[in-house]
């Protein structure tokens, strides 16, 4: 296969008990049966924890872990933040969703893509790290066997298509950020009905009207006066992580850095500070904050999740989703600036901590994506004020 995969991806090396956000709770961790059958034949420990804290889930069709009561955490992390499989039996040992999270491979088409999940607070340090705009190595398989390879289907044909046009623009940093992120989502939205009757010259067609650059610039000159409302804009941005709150709250754990309980702080300072505090934040938060590196987190993400096979989740969807986490996270951290400092490790961790919520398959934040959808409140229109933080 091709290979594509990020300009970071080989500097990624896990930091262990350093971690602000371990990775070993808060969520369903996997393990295949394979790995399973060998830890019951440990004893000790290990075995104990094979036979009585991983249950099987019909619905997924896979082994769960089962976390601690106490704490949500994986019952065989220890008080350290150490997992106790690899400190008594080695890395190798682990199951295949530990030994190589965050690590992810996207097949599309002939192309294996890979990526550092971002819901990792050292892959957000990496991305943040990137000087100037993000950029993707491809390296081609000479000995690829195109027999090998499925169909080219329209599907995956339309996907790489809308997902590279979308990229492009996103990256056209003559224009303001909140713009290109209200126009992928508006062009997206145009082509709907052509992408859904997996109509590959009708999708190329629009996408050729849509990117001109006389018509993006005509749409950009006649709304770039809109004046912001920014008490509409905050009240927005609060009723947004609102809606979340419950599955945020549902999926809290007890860490040993106390992340679980900033992210308390911050659900609760959304519900009770006023727009005059809010607005002071951002107005500070903004001028220090560089666009271009919220302008890469968007690309790179949208990159690994354009087409993600979760059920009901369309490319509209998995682009908004990708926009939600820009805003939500922003909204977080200006949340933050008003007690502290928001230095580069709250932010890596609020970034990761939003990222993991948003784009890790959980279809109750879809079903609440549809219905601000439905509702307007997502729509392409509104995302002009929405997103406009720097404005």
């Amino acid at each position: 296969m091709n290979l594509l995969k990020t300009t970071f991806y080989d500097e990624f090396a896990c930091i262990g008990a350093e971690c602000p956000l371990t990775c070993c709770g808060g969520w369903m961790i996997a393990m295949e049966e394979k790995t399973l059958k060998d830890y019951r034949m440990m004893g000790g420990e290990i075995g104990r924890f094979a036979r009585k804290g991983v249950t099987y889930n019909s619905d997924l069709q896979s082994y769960i872990v089962r976390l601690r009561d106490t704490d949500g955490m994986c019952p065989m992390l220890n008080e350290d933040q150490l997992c106790e499989i690899v400190l008594n039996k080695g890395n190798k040992k682990l199951c295949r969703t530990c030994a190589i999270f965050p690590r992810e491979t996207v097949r599309s088409y002939d192309t294996d893509e890979k990526y550092i999940f971002l819901g990792c607070p050292k892959a957000a340090h990496l991305l943040f790290e990137v000087s100037g705009k993000i950029t993707f190595m491809f390296e081609r398989d000479p000995d690829l066997d195109m027999e090998d390879i499925p169909i080219y289907n329209h599907v995956m044909k339309i996907n790489l298509t809308v997902r590279g046009e979308i990229t492009d623009f996103i990256q056209k940093s003559e224009l303001p950020l909140w713009f290109r992120e209200f126009y992928g989502a508006y062009t997206i939205e145009k082509m709907s009905s052509q992408i859904a009757e997996q109509d590959f010259e009708a999708v190329g067609e629009k996408l050729e009207h849509f990117f001109k650059p006389s018509f993006y610039q005509a749409m950009y000159q006649g709304i770039k006066n809109t004046k912001v409302n920014r008490e509409q804009q905050f009240q927005s941005l609060c009723g947004t992580v609102n809606a979340y709150e419950k599955i945020i709250l549902g999926s809290m754990f007890s860490d040993k850095s106390g992340t679980s309980d900033k992210i308390l702080q911050l659900l609760h300072l959304n519900r009770t500070c006023t727009f005059d505090e809010w607005n002071h934040a951002r107005e500070e938060w903004t001028a220090q904050e560089n666009e271009q590196q919220w302008e890469n987190m968007l690309v790179y993400n949208w990159m690994r999740s354009a087409f993600t096979p979760q059920k009901n989740r369309k490319l509209l969807k998995n682009y908004l989703a990708c926009v939600l986490c820009n805003l939500v996270a922003a909204h977080l951290l200006i949340l933050y600036s008003m007690k502290h400092e928001a230095d580069a490790e709250i932010r890596n961790v609020i970034v990761a901590f939003v990222v993991r919520r948003f784009l890790h398959g959980n279809e109750e934040i879809m079903k609440i994506m549809q219905l601000g959808m439905d509702e307007g409140v997502l729509s392409p229109a509104f995302l002009i004020c929405l997103c406009n933080l720097w404005g």
